[in-house]
Protein backbone atom coordinates (compact mmCIF):
# COMPACT_ATOMS: atom_id res chain seq x y z
CA UNK A 1 0.00 0.00 0.00
CA UNK A 2 1.39 3.61 -0.85
CA UNK A 3 1.72 5.98 2.24
CA UNK A 4 -0.52 8.57 1.55
CA UNK A 5 2.06 11.22 2.06
CA UNK A 6 4.05 9.62 -1.25
CA UNK A 7 0.74 10.32 -3.15
CA UNK A 8 1.10 13.91 -1.73
CA UNK A 9 4.46 14.77 -2.77
CA UNK A 10 3.85 12.98 -5.89
CA UNK A 11 0.66 15.48 -6.16
CA UNK A 12 3.03 18.63 -5.73
CA UNK A 13 5.20 17.28 -8.16
CA UNK A 14 2.67 17.31 -10.54
CA UNK A 15 1.27 20.56 -10.18
CA UNK A 16 4.24 22.56 -9.06
CA UNK A 17 6.79 20.80 -11.72
CA UNK A 18 4.83 19.83 -14.79
CA UNK A 19 1.56 21.68 -14.58
CA UNK A 20 3.06 24.62 -13.24
CA UNK A 21 0.09 25.84 -11.15
CA UNK A 22 0.15 29.69 -10.30
CA UNK A 23 -1.86 30.58 -7.16
CA UNK A 24 -5.31 31.68 -8.09
CA UNK A 25 -5.92 29.45 -11.40
CA UNK A 26 -9.06 27.81 -11.32
CA UNK A 27 -8.64 23.84 -10.86
CA UNK A 28 -11.95 21.00 -11.82
CA UNK A 29 -10.60 17.70 -10.33
CA UNK A 30 -13.16 15.44 -12.21
CA UNK A 31 -13.73 12.02 -11.08
CA UNK A 32 -16.19 8.72 -11.42
CA UNK A 33 -15.16 7.04 -8.45
CA UNK A 34 -15.85 7.31 -4.64
CA UNK A 35 -12.91 7.18 -1.81
CA UNK A 36 -10.33 7.73 -4.02
CA UNK A 37 -6.60 8.45 -2.55
CA UNK A 38 -5.37 9.70 -5.55
CA UNK A 39 -8.57 12.53 -5.99
CA UNK A 40 -7.54 13.18 -2.08
CA UNK A 41 -3.95 13.85 -2.06
CA UNK A 42 -4.77 15.75 -5.68
CA UNK A 43 -7.41 17.80 -4.05
CA UNK A 44 -4.88 18.58 -1.15
CA UNK A 45 -1.88 19.61 -3.16
CA UNK A 46 -4.12 21.78 -4.92
CA UNK A 47 -5.27 23.74 -2.17
CA UNK A 48 -2.21 23.99 -0.72
CA UNK A 49 -0.47 25.90 -3.71
CA UNK A 50 -3.37 27.98 -3.79
CA UNK A 51 -5.67 26.26 -6.82
CA UNK A 52 -9.73 27.85 -6.78
CA UNK A 53 -10.80 24.18 -7.10
CA UNK A 54 -14.18 23.18 -8.26
CA UNK A 55 -15.00 19.04 -8.38
CA UNK A 56 -16.70 17.29 -10.81
CA UNK A 57 -18.48 14.07 -10.49
CA UNK A 58 -19.21 11.97 -14.08
CA UNK A 59 -21.01 8.67 -14.60
CA UNK A 60 -19.51 5.76 -14.31
CA UNK A 61 -18.87 2.50 -16.28
CA UNK A 62 -18.93 4.72 -19.17
CA UNK A 63 -16.67 3.39 -22.27
CA UNK A 64 -13.60 5.64 -22.22
CA UNK A 65 -13.80 8.57 -24.55
CA UNK A 66 -17.33 8.58 -24.41
CA UNK A 67 -19.55 11.87 -23.88
CA UNK A 68 -19.28 13.46 -20.55
CA UNK A 69 -22.11 16.30 -21.01
CA UNK A 70 -22.20 16.92 -17.71
CA UNK A 71 -19.18 18.06 -17.21
CA UNK A 72 -19.35 20.63 -19.90
CA UNK A 73 -19.66 24.26 -18.43
CA UNK A 74 -17.22 23.02 -15.51
CA UNK A 75 -14.46 22.18 -18.30
CA UNK A 76 -15.10 25.53 -20.02
CA UNK A 77 -14.58 27.10 -16.54
CA UNK A 78 -11.18 25.49 -15.64
CA UNK A 79 -7.57 26.47 -16.52
CA UNK A 80 -6.55 23.06 -15.53
CA UNK A 81 -7.91 20.18 -15.35
CA UNK A 82 -6.96 16.89 -12.89
CA UNK A 83 -8.50 13.41 -13.61
CA UNK A 84 -8.35 10.49 -11.98
CA UNK A 85 -10.65 8.47 -13.60
CA UNK A 86 -11.82 4.98 -14.57
CA UNK A 87 -12.49 5.72 -17.89
CA UNK A 88 -10.85 7.98 -20.00
CA UNK A 89 -12.04 11.64 -20.61
CA UNK A 90 -9.11 12.30 -22.52
CA UNK A 91 -10.16 12.65 -26.31
CA UNK A 92 -14.23 13.44 -25.39
CA UNK A 93 -15.89 15.94 -27.29
CA UNK A 94 -16.08 18.24 -24.25
CA UNK A 95 -12.38 17.81 -23.18
CA UNK A 96 -11.34 19.36 -26.62
CA UNK A 97 -13.79 21.91 -26.87
CA UNK A 98 -12.50 22.94 -23.45
CA UNK A 99 -8.60 22.57 -24.58
CA UNK A 100 -9.39 25.42 -27.71
CA UNK A 101 -10.41 27.41 -24.48
CA UNK A 102 -6.85 26.86 -23.22
CA UNK A 103 -7.50 24.19 -20.41
CA UNK A 104 -4.34 22.29 -19.58
CA UNK A 105 -3.69 18.99 -16.98
CA UNK A 106 -3.39 15.98 -16.80
CA UNK A 107 -6.40 13.09 -17.82
CA UNK A 108 -5.43 9.48 -15.58
CA UNK A 109 -7.56 6.62 -16.77
CA UNK A 110 -7.16 3.89 -14.61
CA UNK A 111 -4.86 5.34 -12.46
CA UNK A 112 -4.34 3.96 -8.80
CA UNK A 113 -1.75 4.56 -6.44
CA UNK A 114 1.45 2.46 -7.17
CA UNK A 115 1.66 4.16 -10.93
CA UNK A 116 0.91 7.60 -9.38
CA UNK A 117 3.81 6.91 -7.01
CA UNK A 118 6.06 6.21 -9.82
CA UNK A 119 5.89 10.22 -10.74
CA UNK A 120 8.54 10.43 -8.46
CA UNK A 121 10.99 8.11 -10.16
CA UNK A 122 10.05 9.07 -13.94
CA UNK A 123 13.84 10.49 -15.94
CA UNK A 124 11.85 13.41 -16.74
CA UNK A 125 14.76 14.81 -18.93
CA UNK A 126 15.22 10.96 -20.76
CA UNK A 127 11.49 10.71 -21.40
CA UNK A 128 11.54 14.36 -23.35
CA UNK A 129 15.03 13.37 -25.31
CA UNK A 130 13.49 10.23 -26.50
CA UNK A 131 10.01 11.65 -27.69
CA UNK A 132 11.74 14.56 -29.69
CA UNK A 133 14.20 11.78 -31.38
CA UNK A 134 10.81 9.65 -32.13
CA UNK A 135 8.82 12.68 -33.07
CA UNK A 136 11.74 14.17 -35.57
CA UNK A 137 11.65 10.62 -37.24
CA UNK A 138 7.88 10.90 -38.13
CA UNK A 139 7.51 14.76 -38.77
CA UNK A 140 6.89 14.35 -42.51
CA UNK A 141 6.85 11.19 -42.66
CA UNK A 142 4.58 8.99 -45.21
CA UNK A 143 4.29 5.64 -44.06
CA UNK A 144 5.28 3.81 -41.49
CA UNK A 145 5.68 -0.47 -41.16
CA UNK A 146 5.86 -2.91 -37.77
CA UNK A 147 6.45 -6.42 -37.36
CA UNK A 148 6.84 -8.08 -34.09
CA UNK A 149 7.89 -11.04 -32.30
CA UNK A 150 4.43 -12.58 -31.95
CA UNK A 151 3.58 -11.78 -35.02
CA UNK A 152 2.37 -8.38 -36.44
CA UNK A 153 3.27 -7.05 -39.71
CA UNK A 154 1.34 -3.85 -40.64
CA UNK A 155 1.52 -0.21 -42.44
CA UNK A 156 0.28 2.78 -41.77
CA UNK A 157 -0.11 5.68 -43.55
CA UNK A 158 0.71 9.11 -42.27
CA UNK A 159 1.20 11.05 -44.56
CA UNK A 160 0.13 15.13 -43.57
CA UNK A 161 -0.20 14.06 -39.78
CA UNK A 162 1.65 15.72 -37.31
CA UNK A 163 2.74 14.10 -34.31
CA UNK A 164 2.55 14.56 -31.04
CA UNK A 165 4.60 13.59 -27.42
CA UNK A 166 3.44 13.16 -24.38
CA UNK A 167 5.85 14.13 -22.23
CA UNK A 168 6.72 15.98 -18.92
CA UNK A 169 5.60 19.96 -19.91
CA UNK A 170 2.19 19.96 -18.81
CA UNK A 171 2.20 23.59 -18.64
CA UNK A 172 1.25 24.32 -22.30
CA UNK A 173 -2.40 25.83 -22.74
CA UNK A 174 -4.68 23.63 -25.13
CA UNK A 175 -2.87 20.20 -23.95
CA UNK A 176 -4.27 18.08 -21.58
CA UNK A 177 -1.99 15.12 -21.51
CA UNK A 178 -2.48 11.74 -20.38
CA UNK A 179 -0.15 10.11 -17.36
CA UNK A 180 2.00 9.09 -16.68
CA UNK A 181 4.38 10.30 -19.10
CA UNK A 182 5.97 8.83 -22.03
CA UNK A 183 4.73 9.02 -25.32
CA UNK A 184 4.93 9.81 -29.01
CA UNK A 185 1.68 9.20 -30.77
CA UNK A 186 0.06 10.41 -34.20
CA UNK A 187 -3.16 9.75 -35.74
CA UNK A 188 -2.65 7.50 -39.06
CA UNK A 189 -4.39 8.32 -42.08
CA UNK A 190 -8.04 6.56 -41.22
CA UNK A 191 -8.62 5.14 -44.95
CA UNK A 192 -5.38 3.62 -45.32
CA UNK A 193 -3.26 0.76 -43.34
CA UNK A 194 -3.33 -2.91 -43.83
CA UNK A 195 -1.91 -5.77 -42.32
CA UNK A 196 -2.25 -7.65 -39.44
CA UNK A 197 -1.85 -6.39 -35.35
CA UNK A 198 -1.12 -9.19 -32.86
CA UNK A 199 -1.14 -7.78 -29.69
CA UNK A 200 0.64 -8.27 -26.59
CA UNK A 201 -1.66 -6.55 -23.74
CA UNK A 202 -4.90 -4.93 -23.30
CA UNK A 203 -6.74 -4.73 -20.34
CA UNK A 204 -10.21 -5.81 -20.09
CA UNK A 205 -10.45 -5.13 -16.26
CA UNK A 206 -7.33 -4.00 -14.17
CA UNK A 207 -4.99 -6.86 -13.43
CA UNK A 208 -6.17 -8.96 -16.55
CA UNK A 209 -4.14 -8.77 -19.81
CA UNK A 210 -5.64 -10.41 -22.81
CA UNK A 211 -3.85 -10.82 -26.25
CA UNK A 212 -4.88 -11.45 -30.00
CA UNK A 213 -4.68 -10.61 -33.62
CA UNK A 214 -6.34 -8.49 -35.84
CA UNK A 215 -6.39 -8.31 -39.68
CA UNK A 216 -7.12 -4.36 -40.69
CA UNK A 217 -7.55 -3.40 -44.62
CA UNK A 218 -7.72 -0.14 -45.80
CA UNK A 219 -7.58 1.37 -42.46
CA UNK A 220 -10.51 -0.99 -40.37
CA UNK A 221 -10.50 -3.86 -38.52
CA UNK A 222 -12.08 -7.05 -41.11
CA UNK A 223 -11.12 -9.67 -39.20
CA UNK A 224 -9.84 -11.00 -35.58
CA UNK A 225 -9.28 -14.02 -33.68
CA UNK A 226 -10.40 -15.33 -30.62
CA UNK A 227 -8.29 -13.63 -28.37
CA UNK A 228 -9.08 -10.37 -29.89
CA UNK A 229 -12.87 -10.76 -29.58
CA UNK A 230 -13.22 -9.02 -26.31
CA UNK A 231 -11.66 -6.07 -27.54
CA UNK A 232 -13.49 -6.05 -31.24
CA UNK A 233 -16.73 -6.55 -28.59
CA UNK A 234 -15.68 -3.56 -26.92
CA UNK A 235 -15.23 -1.16 -29.91
CA UNK A 236 -18.41 -2.35 -31.40
CA UNK A 237 -20.38 -1.02 -28.86
CA UNK A 238 -19.88 2.18 -30.17
CA UNK A 239 -20.72 1.44 -33.94
CA UNK A 240 -18.91 0.88 -36.86
CA UNK A 241 -17.11 3.94 -35.95
CA UNK A 242 -15.04 1.77 -33.66
CA UNK A 243 -13.27 -0.21 -36.22
CA UNK A 244 -11.46 2.37 -37.61
CA UNK A 245 -7.65 3.13 -37.05
CA UNK A 246 -6.93 6.03 -34.89
CA UNK A 247 -3.39 5.99 -33.15
CA UNK A 248 -0.10 4.82 -33.63
CA UNK A 249 1.86 5.59 -30.71
CA UNK A 250 5.53 4.46 -29.28
CA UNK A 251 6.37 4.32 -25.51
CA UNK A 252 9.63 6.29 -24.12
CA UNK A 253 9.26 5.56 -20.47
CA UNK A 254 12.35 4.02 -18.78
CA UNK A 255 10.73 3.41 -15.90
CA UNK A 256 7.67 0.89 -17.87
CA UNK A 257 9.66 -2.12 -18.42
CA UNK A 258 6.71 -5.03 -18.73
CA UNK A 259 2.99 -4.80 -18.38
CA UNK A 260 1.08 -4.62 -15.96
CA UNK A 261 -2.72 -4.85 -17.30
CA UNK A 262 -3.18 -0.86 -17.57
CA UNK A 263 -3.34 0.35 -20.55
CA UNK A 264 -2.15 4.04 -18.81
CA UNK A 265 1.21 2.21 -17.97
CA UNK A 266 1.97 -0.14 -20.78
CA UNK A 267 1.49 2.13 -23.65
CA UNK A 268 4.40 3.80 -22.01
CA UNK A 269 6.37 1.29 -21.81
CA UNK A 270 10.06 2.33 -23.39
CA UNK A 271 10.34 0.68 -26.72
CA UNK A 272 6.84 -0.82 -27.22
CA UNK A 273 4.11 0.51 -29.96
CA UNK A 274 0.67 0.57 -29.36
CA UNK A 275 -2.40 1.11 -31.96
CA UNK A 276 -5.75 2.53 -31.07
CA UNK A 277 -9.22 2.24 -33.00
CA UNK A 278 -12.19 4.85 -32.54
CA UNK A 279 -11.93 8.22 -31.23
CA UNK A 280 -9.00 10.67 -33.07
CA UNK A 281 -10.16 14.01 -33.82
CA UNK A 282 -8.46 15.45 -30.43
CA UNK A 283 -5.46 15.17 -32.02
CA UNK A 284 -5.57 15.79 -35.66
CA UNK A 285 -7.41 12.92 -36.80
CA UNK A 286 -10.86 12.60 -38.63
CA UNK A 287 -13.04 9.80 -37.09
CA UNK A 288 -15.25 11.15 -34.32
CA UNK A 289 -16.35 8.15 -32.24
CA UNK A 290 -17.61 7.04 -28.52
CA UNK A 291 -14.83 5.11 -27.66
CA UNK A 292 -10.94 5.53 -27.82
CA UNK A 293 -9.04 2.22 -26.73
CA UNK A 294 -5.49 1.53 -27.58
CA UNK A 295 -3.47 -2.43 -27.61
CA UNK A 296 -0.22 -2.85 -27.18
CA UNK A 297 2.68 -4.70 -28.88
CA UNK A 298 6.21 -5.45 -27.57
CA UNK A 299 9.24 -5.14 -28.81
CA UNK A 300 8.34 -4.26 -31.92
CA UNK A 301 10.85 -2.92 -35.34
CA UNK A 302 9.96 0.11 -36.46
CA UNK A 303 10.28 1.67 -40.24
CA UNK A 304 9.58 5.09 -40.98
CA UNK A 305 9.89 5.36 -44.51
CA UNK A 306 11.78 2.42 -45.02
CA UNK A 307 14.70 3.56 -42.73
CA UNK A 308 14.48 1.67 -39.29
CA UNK A 309 13.62 3.73 -36.42
CA UNK A 310 13.20 1.04 -33.85
CA UNK A 311 14.85 -2.51 -33.61
CA UNK A 312 13.09 -5.04 -31.48
CA UNK A 313 12.28 -2.37 -29.40
CA UNK A 314 15.55 -1.10 -29.06
CA UNK A 315 14.68 3.40 -29.80
CA UNK A 316 17.63 3.52 -32.37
Amino acid sequence: MVEKQVLKRAAVKLLRENIKLKRGEKVVLVTDRHGDPIHSALLQAATELGGVIREQRIRAGRQHSSPIPEARKTLLWADVLLAPVDSSITHCDETVAAMKKGLRGASMPGIYPELFAKLLTADAEKVAWTNEKIVNALRGAREVRITSPSGSDFTLSVEGRRPGRNGPDLSRKGSVTNIPFGEVFVAPVENRGDGSIVFDAWHLVRGKICSGAIAIKKGRIAGWDPGAKPYVDYLRKAGSCGFTIAELGFGTNPAHKKPVGNVLHDEKIYGSAHVAFGQNVSFGGRNRCGVHEDVVILKPTVWVDGEKAVDKGKII
